[in-house]
């Protein structure tokens, strides 16, 4: 920019000029280790394009600066990081992180009992695949509905996924009562009519 004073007599300075400098706001991006997590997961977010950054909001981070912050968040959340470069102008970039719930698994019946010898299915609800442990006395590992025939009391663990790749486990104690041993006495096997 060029600057020429007048003064009130008419009189005309010599031009003054001074350039002002137009720094570029840095092109902060953000990446991240995944977009969607399950609940009690977390996601590594990365940012570059400036020199340094300060995240928000804090409550689920690991840090609030540096290019690489580890978030842990409860509920869907979207996080902002400001970058600003070494020419101290500032860019800003949000990114969305979408939290999945675990699923909640139900077992069918409860606490099941069954005398020695027996089976009992036990139906598992709440997600989409199933796998079951231990496999003694299973009719399969997997599915949602197994047939269950322990030779002693155990407790199995079914562990349900849905579709999110979310998983959740849930333990059913399964009583086996030993058969009776009946046993016949008598004074005499052989008696008079």
């Amino acid at each position: 920019y060029t600057v020429t004073g007048t003064s009130s007599n008419g009189c005309i300075g010599l031009p003054i000029s001074a350039t002002v400098t137009v720094n570029q706001v840095p092109n902060v991006q953000v990446s991240a280790s995944s977009s969607s997590i399950c609940s009690n997961q977390s996601v590594t977010l990365t940012a570059t394009g400036a020199d340094s950054y300060i995240w928000s909001p804090s409550n689920s981070l690991s840090s609030l600066t540096g290019g690489i912050v580890t978030a842990t968040p409860a509920a869907s959340t979207t996080y902002t990081v400001t970058g600003t470069s070494s020419n101290g102008c500032i860019g800003t970039f949000t990114i969305p992180i979408t939290v999945n719930p675990l699923p909640t698994i139900q077992i069918s019946p409860l606490n099941p009992t069954i005398c020695s010898g027996q089976s009992i299915s036990i139906t598992a609800s709440g997600a989409d695949t199933y796998v079951w442990s231990p496999s003694t006395g299973l009719s399969s590992t997997t599915g949602s509905v197994v047939n269950a025939n322990p030779t002693a009391s155990t407790t199995y663990a079914v562990t349900g996924t849905d579709l999110y790749g979310c998983s959740n486990t849930l333990n059913l104690p399964v009583t086996v009562n030993q058969l009776p041993i009946v046993q016949v006495s008598s004074n005499s096997l052989s008696i008079c009519p």
